[in-house]
């Protein structure tokens, strides 16, 4: 087992290398050994300090992106590298380096095609060998650079030319000039791609919550309901997880997939009148920008373990209609129409409209008992319909129950189902 000792230049190694978040995970170890150590605390102060100055940098150079100040993001990714290396940053970090990247690599063809329509190419190679010996390999720099390799010679021989000239040069500018217009034109899909990205990364920072494992009751007796598919009553344990601390949003289905199929549409809502195979093209896309997270849509022994937090009654706060009208909205409580994501009050584990507003899609397919059910929290296959579960705006108080649960249709759409994600990354609780 490591000291402190040893841990302490294990994080300093990582300061030498500009890793702040490696260290400071490093240095949290060796507080759990000694909480009093004056170096320890020290580090992890001076850690935190740069970190937050890393978040300012980024905070200015993302507002200088979107005012389109490139001199001014360009120098807030220098002074944010100056604290952090680029293997250390978070995703939201690199893709304002790339950003800043892209940026540099256009100004600099700007630059040299200004002097190259001049027919100063002298000075336009100068520039494009500098760029090069910065980014490294790049196809469309080289060829920039094979274009006035010869520039020395070409400008010593230009006066012997001049005739050709005249007549070359304007082939040369309508080249460079469709070159400089075709960058333009790709930078401006990047920016706005990077800018989605950018959005959609933002808001799964905070939208996830950590389940611990354990192991619950899962379904209900015939004292509690009549209904046969949620016996019988049965263990289940469950691996920790990451969940969706609210309904996937309106906002972040056009974020991801563009345009919006619900009924009701307002983008703080949750998505609505998406069908099973619609959720998993979504969760496809979400996989591809945000990978290796493993995005999915809960089991059903996952949701509802998620829904009771630990409580054993008809709902997550109690046993009565009386008790559910705190939390949820259902049949009766206002019109048809969905409600605003995380305004009711959430259960214990902090997750919002576990019962209520929009029913929610399962991974599972349905079956009409729990005869032969999984006891480890894994999915159940092998049926037609696939599991939805919660209650909504239309339902009874019986079905926003913890355990109450109905087969639909994975291709059939309606107004008041969505869904929210898992993710197999556990995020450990702050």
């Amino acid at each position: 087992m490591a000291d402190v000792a040893s841990l302490l230049q294990e994080s300093k190694n990582h300061l030498e290398n500009k890793c702040l978040r490696s260290a400071l995970k490093v240095l949290n170890k060796a507080k759990e050994l000694d909480s009093e150590n004056k170096e320890v605390n020290h580090l992890i102060g001076s850690c935190h300090f740069d970190l937050k100055s890393v978040e300012d940098h980024y905070n200015e150079g993302m507002e200088a992106v979107q005012t389109k100040d490139k001199v001014q993001d360009y120098q807030s990714y220098i002074e944010m590298s100056k604290l952090i290396a680029k293997k250390d940053m978070n995703d939201k970090e690199r893709i304002f380096a790339q950003e800043v990247a892209e940026r540099e690599r256009l100004r600099a063809l700007q630059h040299a095609a200004e002097f190259l329509v001049s027919n100063q190419y002298v000075q336009a190679k100068e520039i494009m060998d500098e760029y090069s010996a910065k980014a490294g390999h790049d196809v469309e720099i080289e060829s920039f650079l094979e274009l006035v390799k010869d520039a020395p010679a070409q400008a010593a021989k230009r006066h012997r030319r001049s005739m050709i000239g005249k007549i070359l040069l304007p082939s040369v500018v309508i080249i460079v000039v469709a070159i400089v217009y075709f960058m333009q034109m790709k930078k401006e899909v990047v920016d706005t791609e990077l800018q989605k990205k950018e959005k959609i990364l933002f808001y799964l920072g905070d939208a996830f919550v950590n389940i611990p494992a354990g192991s619950f009751m899962m379904g209900a007796d015939a004292k509690e309901s009549e209904a046969a598919d949620e016996r019988p009553v049965h263990n289940v344990k469950i691996e920790s997880f990451d969940i969706s601390i609210a309904e996937i949003p309106q906002a972040l289905w056009e974020m991801v997939i563009g345009g919006n199929p619900s009924f009701s549409r307002v983008s703080e809502n949750p998505v609505e009148t998406v069908t099973w195979m619609d959720v998993q093209k979504f969760i496809y896309h979400l996989n591809e920008i945000d990978p290796d997270k493993g995005y999915r849509l809960p089991t059903e022994a996952q949701w509802e373990y998620a829904y009771r937090a630990g409580t054993t009654t008809r709902y997550y706060n109690g046993e009565t209609e009386a008790d559910l009208e705190d939390i949820a909205w259902y049949n009766g409580r206002e019109d048809e129409k969905a409600f605003p994501i995380k305004r009711q009050t959430p259960n214990a584990w902090g997750l919002y409209d576990m019962a209520g507003n929009v029913a929610e899609w399962c991974q599972d397919t349905y079956h009409p008992n729990y005869d032969g059910a999984p006891d480890d929290g894994l999915v159940w296959l092998g049926g037609k319909q696939r599991v939805v579960r919660g209650g909504s705006i239309r339902t009874t108080a019986a079905e926003c129950r913890a355990a109450s649960r109905i087969g639909v249709d994975p291709e059939q759409a309606s107004s008041d189902i969505g869904f929210r994600l898992v993710r197999d990354t556990v995020t450990a609780k702050k």
